[in-house]
């Protein structure tokens, strides 16, 4: 009983889903009494709530009208809904009709887009993966019990099944066939998976692995072309090397060490050959070729228990640096050649890469701050104070380097810019968030297990 009529099918497939996913001016109560109050035939009817729709007004008013309504929120905060009407009649008589509604914003906004009971613990952090069918993104999690879920812009569990295992690392999206559509990939300690967008095993898929993994799978496209290659490092000292339809890739032939692969494979271009480096349990670097014949006779030897992290290129091999944690959970790099440098010490073990265009940024945690090591080597106190800090993950694609925290008893999220001064109020909650525009609407969201153990999904406050 609804006709949505639009220039664009893409815009036309985001009107329909808000409209599923409850999500559209008509279905808000706040502002549609007004319009039920208001109802009459009218050949144009618009209206909005303007208290809480200030910043999508102001990115269509003109620059001084903006900084205009930025300096009087306090005004537009008494307002709610504005109705305008055009009615004719049939003397040819035009009657507009204006209206304005008194409604402060005596409440906070419930931020809640939608909420779902777990019957498990998560494991991890809710991942974003992009639906290729509108662009929008949904979410994908595992929990407790190996069982993984995709859950759709709106909400609604789309899938679920079981895994083996827990995955070693982010599910990776690619392409299998070129065609648009994308799958799944997963890595467990036991199979490889990947998976449709329905939740179905695609191909030959799983494929079981000869060796337990000794780390998390790497996805490399060397040419950028679609023709990626899966590396999966193994406890028996083997390196696989698979192709998209998870067949050994031909020609590949490494040596199988004597002992266990314990990192996941960094890639490296330079001056157009490509470098393949990690390590094995006695700390030695090894740096491949693509078909898997040694680069380097000899790379450095980081120790017994250390484990390489990342990698930033250099003008060669043997300038590149390596960044890793020995076994005395001591971050440092060096080069092929040395020396060692020490970063920093992070407590349990809890630390990790953002990536830049410029290469690898190092965090860690340690007490109540969070530390930073740019691409340059210049290390810095992003936030401190935050007491009980556990854990903290860089927010993708900011360019203004923010990040979320998860501190307190019980945990509360923090966002924070680059500085450490939040950006936003706390949000009482169990894990980190998957961050990002569910909706494609150009606001962010995030999606986290809050206090009460309920997976949710929440705009992110301004």
């Amino acid at each position: 009983d609804h006709l949505v009529v639009e220039d664009r099918s893409s815009a036309a497939v985001h009107a329909v889903n808000a409209y599923l996913d409850g999500g559209t001016l008509a279905q808000d109560l706040r502002t549609s009494e007004l319009l039920q109050r208001n109802a009459s035939p009218a050949l144009r009817t618009i209206w909005c709530d303007l208290g809480r729709g200030q910043a999508q007004l102001a990115q269509l008013a003109t620059s001084t009208t903006a900084a205009t309504m930025s300096a009087r929120t306090d005004l537009w905060n008494e307002l709610g809904g504005f109705l305008f009407q055009l009615r004719r009649e049939e003397q040819g008589m035009s009657y507009v009709h204006l209206s304005l509604q008194h409604a402060p914003i005596t409440r906070p906004v419930d931020r809640t887009r939608w909420s779902l009971p777990l019957t498990a613990p998560l494991v991890g952090v809710p991942q974003m993966t992009r639906n290729h069918s509108n662009g929008m993104s949904e979410v994908l999690i595992q929990d407790s019990t190996a069982r993984l879920l995709l859950i759709s812009t709106g909400g609604q569990v789309l899938w679920e099944r079981g895994l083996d295992g827990v995955m070693l690392a982010p599910a990776a999206q690619v392409d299998r066939f070129h065609n648009g559509k994308l799958q799944l990939l997963i890595g467990t300690d036991r199979h490889i998976y990947l998976i449709d967008r329905n939740g179905v095993d695609v191909g030959d898929f799983p494929v079981r692995l000869p060796a337990k993994a000794g780390a998390a799978i790497s996805v490399v496209d060397y040419e950028k072309d679609g023709r990626y290659r899966i590396l999966v490092p193994l406890e028996d000292g083997r390196l696989l090397n698979l192709g998209p339809d998870g067949k050994p890739v031909e020609g590949w032939n490494p040596a199988t060490l004597p002992v266990p692969i314990t990192s996941a494979v960094q890639h490296l271009r330079i001056k157009g050959k490509d470098h393949l480096l990690f390590n094995d349990a006695n700390g030695r670097i090894h740096v491949l070729d693509r078909r898997g014949a040694k680069r380097m006779a000899n790379g450095p030897e980081l120790g017994k228990g250390s484990t390489l992290i990342a990698v930033r290129g250099g003008n060669d091999i043997a300038t590149s640096q390596v960044i890793y944690l020995d076994a005395e959970g001591q971050l440092r790099s060096t080069t092929m050649e040395g020396p060692i440098e020490r970063i920093g010490r992070p407590e349990q073990g809890r630390f990790g890469v953002r990536s830049t265009g410029t290469g690898p940024r190092i965090w860690w945690l340690r007490g109540d701050s969070l530390w930073s090591r740019s691409e340059e080597g210049v290390r810095s106190l992003v936030a401190h104070g935050f007491v009980g800090l556990q854990q903290a993950l860089p927010i993708p694609g900011n360019e203004d380097s923010a990040w979320q925290l998860l501190a307190g008893d019980p945990s509360s999220l923090h966002i924070v810019d680059g500085h450490g001064t939040e950006l936003m109020p706390p949000t009482k909650a169990k894990s980190l968030a998957a961050i990002g525009d569910l909706d494609r609407d150009g606001e962010l969201d995030l999606v986290t297990v809050t206090q009460d153990g309920r997976l949710t999904a929440l705009r992110v406050a301004r």
